[in-house]
């Protein structure tokens, strides 16, 4: 058993967005990747602290670090073959982010790739520390 926070942070974070882009869409009166430069800022700005919202806040427990590792790789595996398969340039309507909005395809795997670059970075400053 491990702690596993940030690795449930990022289930939690990640999950479903498969589900999102190949859920319901409309066309889009703007360019695909308008919001990507922003979201992109947003996360790798490190100097920046963050708040998550409630409902990807990990519970407090301990976890089986394989489960969390096949649920990541099952994850990554899914927003793979979205990424191969969808069209991205699509509002996703099935989730609103918070402050963003309704995403593209294309912003929400951006969103994806930053977040998760975003703990790639925390746990190399706590691993430098320990």
């Amino acid at each position: 058993m491990v702690s596993g926070t940030s690795r449930r942070h990022l289930i939690k974070a990640n999950s479903g967005f498969p589900q999102v882009i190949n859920g319901p869409t409309e066309k889009t009166e703007r360019e695909p990747d308008e919001m990507v430069e922003k979201i992109k800022a947003d996360f790798l700005n490190f100097e920046k602290e963050m708040k998550s919202p409630d409902f990807i806040v990990p519970e407090d427990e301990d976890y089986e670090k394989k489960d969390l590792i096949n649920s990541l790789e099952k994850i990554k595996s899914e927003i793979d073959e979205t990424a191969q398969n969808a069209d991205l340039t699509k509002i996703c309507l099935g989730f609103e982010f918070p402050v963003l909005g309704h995403l593209t395809g294309l912003e929400t795997l951006s969103f994806v790739v930053y977040h998760t670059q975003r703990h790639i970075h925390q746990l190399k400053k706590i691993y430098e520390k320990v």
